[in-house]
Parts: structure tokens; C-alpha cells; sequence
């Protein structure tokens, strides 16, 4: 009862600002009426014993799910299967990569939306990637299962001040996939029995490498956030008075700053990738890609290993507080470098003078991806531990 009341005033608290997002940018234009609860998406009638419903919250978690909703649908091609988001980036991705499966919008984990929800979904397993945990989801009459499962450690500190609420959080969930042994410490020490746990992995290890591809004369920054790209332009004056013809492409992380951006660049060298779903192209042309979400201290970074399976060398800030595990393991193998913005343009002219070092790096990068594969091969056989 608190807990849904407590929704509720935060979403009144809040709707004043979505309202304004939405009529000013356009911003939730797509899934408000969903996120309210005011419209169900379309769920065809269908008898299949196997119902499996994925929830993701954002691009990030969509895309670590891919392998995952491959190997089950693979055995079991009679299978229902759903993709849910929160974002609307998250939604066109899923629509993207899962054409022959239903996608939708999660709710407002308000027990009388959720609950109808749930019921039109009817799954016979839920399946939740990495961390989006909601009290009223979790409420779902089936198998649930964390996978790809990870808890930062704001999250950790949080669920420690409110330990009943952690309690009725993780009792509900059946079976735990987890990235390492980082997170697996947290989760006991949060109550969770080990017997519940296993570490599978990072579902990113998972997915197919792309065949090398000649290189352009250009670096990518992907995924900016606010305040990054102003350093991408800064870092790229300094580069050009050695290499003048160096082409820099950006790409925001979010689409509703793709205008903003576009005023900011006034440089013929610098392009905005002004598209979602296109980022791998970018990383088989771009040698070097800089992550975006890593040199500001409130986002903790994304993910790393996706330029890596195209031929690219990320670099990456000082705040990677939500990707710890892809951090480590990307610095430990030389398959990536982690500066601070001040010495971020000194970094990339040295592996621009050094081309073998270069290729020695993204080298070391396809080695460490196909050391840490199977993952979703664990995480299956974990799924059907409790059936």
C-alpha cells in the first residue's frame, strides 16, 4: 500500500515535467499513454505452453539480451515471445532486432495497472535483464529469472537501508544469472541464497564477431551525453594540428538532443550520426571509438564490448561506476584504454602514431570476447534448473 502511494506521488511530482518534454521535444511522445496504463498493447490469443516475456529497460539491456532470445526461441520455435522497454529508444531497438517477436512498453508498476497487465501477458517464465526490478512486476504468477544480472553500487547501499524492501524484491525472483563475483557478493550479502545464484556472465561476450573491414581516416565518439560532445569538438582542435584530415563522427545517445547537437558542430570534419540502430556501421568504419556516458559523473558509462565486436578500440572516462566488470576486464586484456578527459586527445594521436599498437589492441579485444563466451548457454541451463 505505502509503496504504491509512493508511485503515485512520484509520478504526479513528475508528470509536470514529462508533460512539458512531451509537447516541447516530443519526448515520451510514444510511450506515455503505456506508461500510464491507458493503452495495452495488442497480445494475440496464443496457446503456446511456453510463454516467455523479456523485460529490458533501455538500448543497453535489449541489446544483452539478443543471444539469450535466440538460444530459446531456437528451442523452442513454438514459443511466445515478448520484449518489453521503459525507453523509447529501448522500443525502436527491440522492434529492431526482434522483428518476428511482440515487443511493448512496460507500464507504471502501479498494482492495478501492472496486474492487468500481467494477466493480458499471461508468461509462463519473465525473464528481466540486469537490474530493473519493480515490486508489482515481480508480483507475476510465473518463473522469474534475473539474467545478465548486475547491482551497482548506489544499488547495493540502497537496498541495505531498506532491507525489508530488498527481501520482498529478490524472494519473488527464482533463479539468479549473474555477471561476476562482484555482483554475487552483493546479492548475499542482501540475503539471497547461493543456491539461487550462479555466474554466468555478460550476455555481451555472447554475440558473433564481425568480420575485420578496412578502416576510415576517422574516430567516432558514441553515445554522448550532454557536456561530451563539447569535449569531442575540444579533443578534435587539439588532434587536427596533427592530423588535419582526421573526420570525427558523433553520435548522441539520446534522439531529442540530435538538434541541439547539430547547432554545436560548425566544422565540416565533424558529423552527426543523427540515426539510432546505426552505431555498428560506424564502429567497422572508425578504428577508435570514444564511449560516450563515461566522462560525466552521473551516467556510469555503457557498453564497451560493442565497438570491440566490429573492429574498434574504445576508449572510456573515469566513471564507468555501472559497467565496473566491463572495465576491468577490457583494461586487464589491453583491449581498451580508460583515461580522464585531460589526457583523452594525448591517448588518441599516440595510438594514431602507432598503428601496430592499434592493431594489437583490437586484436587482444576479439581474443577476450571469445574467452568470456557462453553466457547464454549458462543462463538457459540456470532457467531451467526450477522448471
Amino acid at each position: 500500500m505505502i509503496y504504491n502511494l509512493l508511485l503515485i506521488l512520484g509520478t504526479l511530482l513528475f508528470l509536470p515535467r514529462m508533460l512539458y518534454l512531451y509537447f516541447s521535444c516530443g519526448k515520451y511522445s510514444e510511450n506515455f499513454l503505456y506508461r500510464l496504463g491507458l493503452k495495452i498493447p495488442a497480445i494475440p490469443k496464443n496457446p503456446a505452453e511456453k510463454r516467455f516475456w523479456f523485460h529490458a529497460a533501455s538500448v543497453g539491456e535489449v541489446k544483452a539480451l539478443r543471444p539469450l532470445v535466440s538460444l530459446i526461441a531456437q528451442k523452442h520455435p513454438e514459443a511466445f515471445i515478448l520484449i518489453s522497454t521503459v525507453t523509447e529508444t529501448g522500443q525502436h531497438e527491440a522492434k529492431r532486432i526482434y522483428p518476428n517477436h511482440h515487443t511493448t512498453y512496460l507500464p507504471l508498476d502501479l498494482s492495478f495497472i501492472m496486474k492487468r497487465f500481467i494477466k493480458k501477458i499471461a508468461p509462463t517464465h519473465l525473464i528481466i535483464a540486469e537490474n530493473d526490478l519493480w515490486l508489482n512486476l515481480l508480483k507475476c504468477e510465473a518463473k522469474i529469472h534475473l539474467v545478465n544480472g548486475k547491482i551497482s553500487e548506489k544499488s547495493y547501499l540502497r537496498y541495505r537501508k531498506f532491507p525489508f524492501y530488498a527481501k520482498k524484491i529478490f524472494s519473488n525472483i527464482d533463479t539468479f544469472s549473474l555477471q561476476d563475483e562482484i555482483y554475487q557478493k552483493r546479492f548475499l550479502s542482501l540475503g539471497v541464497p547461493k543456491e539461487k545464484m550462479v555466474i554466468s556472465g555478460n550476455l555481451k561476450y555472447d554475440y558473433a564477431l564481425e568480420a575485420p573491414c578496412e578502416k576510415e581516416n576517422a574516430v567516432i565518439f558514441a553515445s554522448t551525453h550532454e557536456g561530451e560532445e563539447t569535449l569531442a569538438i575540444e579533443v578534435m582542435k587539439e588532434i587536427w594540428k596533427e592530423y588535419p584530415n582526421l573526420k570525427a563522427y558523433i553520435a548522441p545517445r539520446h534522439p531529442e538532443r540530435f538538434e541541439t547537437v547539430s547547432k554545436m558542430i560548425h566544422d565540416k570534419r565533424i558529423i552527426l550520426i543523427n540515426q539510432m540502430g546505426v552505431l555498428p556501421t560506424y564502429f567497422q568504419k572508425a578504428p577508435l571509438a570514444i564511449m560516450g556516458g563515461s566522462f560525466v559523473s552521473h551516467i556510469g558509462g555503457h557498453d564497451i564490448i560493442e565497438p570491440i565486436r566490429f573492429g574498434a578500440c574504445p576508449l572510456f572516462g573515469p566513471h564507468m561506476h555501472n559497467q565496473q566488470h566491463l572495465a576491468k576486464i577490457t583494461t586487464d586484456y589491453s583491449s581498451g584504454l580508460q583515461t580522464p578527459k585531460e589526457t583523452l586527445s594525448k591517448h588518441i594521436i599516440n595510438l594514431l602514431k602507432n598503428p601496430s599498437l592499434l592493431t594489437e589492441m583490437q586484436k587482444r579485444g576479439r581474443e577476450m570476447l571469445e574467452q568470456f563466451r557462453g553466457a547464454a548457454a549458462r543462463s538457459w541451463k540456470q532457467i531451467k534448473s526450477c522448471e
